[in-house]
């Protein structure tokens, strides 16, 4: 059996489109209740840059939205598990554009699954969302604080963590009782045993999803909201993250860029997104042209799984695929593509596809490869020149600190250089796998399916002799392989399953 579930996920980078240098204003508050064009419903709660939501009924998979709100662009993802069990973790991207006060219109990723537990194939489909109700505050505030427990159970489930995740659930606090409800099933389903009798104010019951959700079924019975008037001024009660200079200073332990710490200075403002693990930064400097400050931006993050790994490849994408970066906008100049030590830059003018008068933006794009380290700096909205030269400055400043901590963790590790070589490869896109295999296995080793994925993030989890054990990142699935090194070679592998 072949089903396709339309997830919506964390994607691990960031995407926002190019508007004018001048700061534009935000759209007003998303939160409310949208109806979706094939029928089915979201809730979905604005705080500060963030927009957090669910859908209201489902039959087989329970769906949690997380999304930046950056000028019109309405991105980032959302999180399925199965009701009955919270297992078959997965999620999509979703890229959405807010086009009025109450509609919105993009693209969502979509899963090919067999038996709900394989997957064979992803593809992206077109859909608009329109706003039919709001919140009332104490509506909207339980929503809030629901979501932000779910979406950490998520992250938890996504990693293996079971006991984790349902310790998020148990500590959600200040929700109303159909949050409770839906909060209380999922603790249910990860065994945990009932905490109190169900309240009586609660939804109607779950009714089958649509066809890309889940198996065809009736109309959904619409859920019950209080109703009124969208806030015309959004609450922006996230915590930005310290300043960012032109250098970096490392903590103690460097697992990831959520551990970097940044010194204060040069005007670099930055804030991490925990839900994306990945950072915006930001810098306002005086407008030649009145008293507003022109706002630089630029994001970093992981590569998007699949992307082009060399500089040729990326650039002609950036110019060719209106949707490959930032959903409507693409390169027309190229004017600086370079290999570097520590991976390559790209440097370009950026326009709007849609409209031929729009002008260009200065585009930044910048890969590191350090050690284990994939990253991938970008932004297409700097003031000037300057300005995008102090991003590249910045983003090259991690390398030292990338390359010190890529060493200690190899060393750590007890890795040779082979195997630190051979993980090394191991990015995500469609072909590493097997070019990292052909490198650094034995010729004609049962490779054990590890070539069917796309696998990246190696984490050493076990070392039995001359066998070391490692999970990897696999979409938001983690897979572990057991490989078994002999003269610097694999000439074993054995496939663990899916964590």
């Amino acid at each position: 059996m072949k089903r396709m579930i339309p997830f919506c996920l964390a994607y691990l980078s960031i995407f926002a489109g190019c508007a004018s240098t001048r700061e534009a204003s935000e759209p007003s508050d998303l939160t409310g209740e949208w109806r979706r064009d094939d029928g089915a419903s979201y809730l979905f709660v604005m705080s500060g840059p963030q927009v957090l939501g669910r859908k209201t009924h489902a039959a087989d998979f329970g769906c949690r939205v997380a999304l930046e709100l950056k000028d019109t662009d309405l991105r980032g993802s959302a999180h399925f598990s199965r009701l009955s069990d919270e297992g078959c973790v997965h999620t999509t991207a979703w890229e959405l554009r807010v086009v009025g006060s109450d509609r919105l219109e993009g693209r969502l990723e979509g899963v090919d699954f067999e038996d709900f537990d394989k997957e064979v194939g992803r593809s992206w489909e077109t859909h608009s969302f329109q706003r039919v109700a709001g919140l009332e505050a104490p509506v909207a505030e339980s929503l809030l604080h629901a979501l932000e427990s779910q979406l950490e159970a998520d992250a938890r489930l996504a990693r293996g963590d079971r006991e984790g995740a349902l310790l998020c659930l148990t500590r959600a606090e200040s929700v109303s009782p159909p949050e409770a409800r839906r909060i209380e099933e999922r603790r249910l389903a990860l065994g945990a045993e009932p905490s109190s009798p169900p309240s009586p104010a609660e939804e109607p019951a779950a009714t089958p999803a649509t066809e890309r959700d889940a198996s065809p079924s009736a109309e959904p019975k619409p859920e019950p909201v209080v109703v009124a008037a969208p806030e015309t001024e959004p609450q922006h009660d996230t915590k930005p993250a310290p300043s960012a200079s032109l250098s970096w200073q490392d903590g103690e332990q460097l697992s990831g860029i959520a551990d970097l710490q940044l010194a204060e200075g040069n005007g670099w403002e930055g804030d991490f997104h925990a839900f994306t693990e990945s950072w915006t930064f930001e810098k306002g400097t005086p407008a030649a042209d009145g008293p507003f400050n022109d706002v630089s931006r630029f994001y970093l993050g992981t590569p998007a799984t699949g992307s082009p790994v060399d500089v040729a490849s990326y650039a002609r994408r950036l110019v060719e695929d209106a949707d490959f970066q930032d959903m409507g906008f693409t390169y027309s100049e190229i004017s600086r593509q370079e290999s570097r030590a520590y991976g390559w830059v790209i440097e370009g003018l950026v326009v709007d596809s849609s409209d031929a008068a729009s002008p260009p933006e200065l585009g930044l794009v910048v890969r590191l490869e350090v050690g284990d380290f994939r990253l991938l700096c970008r932004g297409s909205r700097f003031a000037s020149p300057a300005l995008r030269a102090e991003a590249l400055a910045l983003c090259e400043a991690l390398v030292p600190v990338l390359q010190a901590h890529s060493q200690e963790r190899t060393h750590s590790q007890g890795h040779t250089e082979e195997m630190a070589a051979f993980l090394a490869l191991l990015d995500g896109s469609d072909e590493a796998v097997s070019a990292a295999l052909k490198a650094h296995a034995v010729v004609g080793i049962d490779s054990a399916e590890m070539d069917w994925y796309m696998l990246s993030h190696p984490q050493r989890v076990a070392h039995e002799g001359d066998t070391f054990v490692y999970d990897f990142k696999s979409g938001m699935m983690v897979r572990s392989y057991a490989l078994s090194w002999q003269d610097g070679r694999i000439v074993r592998i054995e496939n663990r399953g899916v964590r």
